[in-house]
């Protein structure tokens, strides 16, 4: 995953990739494991992202567009406003009504 629009603290860096892993102690105590990778968007990238957001009163293509560019990002929450806000433009299209479900 790219981290876009994000308020971060510590030693993160735009343009590097990191990893985060936690580890919990039930209180059974089984311990459960999970990890994630990801990125923090460079100037570059944010730009472009920036760039192609579509504006208030953007048609439902323009949505579209947007929300294909986000999904190859792997920002699947903010596609998924975009294919809603699509699916609102095009209420009988069943595919845009899919796509702006959670997954």
């Amino acid at each position: 995953a790219m981290l876009i629009d994000a308020d971060l603290h510590g030693d993160v860096e735009p343009g590097k990739l990191y990893a985060w892993q936690v580890t919990a102690v039930l209180a059974d105590g089984r311990t459960l494991e999970g990890w994630a990778e990801f990125g923090v968007a460079d100037a570059d990238l944010r730009a472009r992202v920036e760039s192609a957001r579509p504006t208030q009163g953007a048609g439902v293509a323009d949505h579209i567009a947007y929300a294909l560019l986000l999904e190859a990002l792997d920002l699947r929450e903010a596609a998924q406003a975009q294919w809603a806000e699509a699916a609102r433009g095009r209420p009988h299209e069943p595919l845009l009504r899919a796509l702006a479900e959670p997954r």
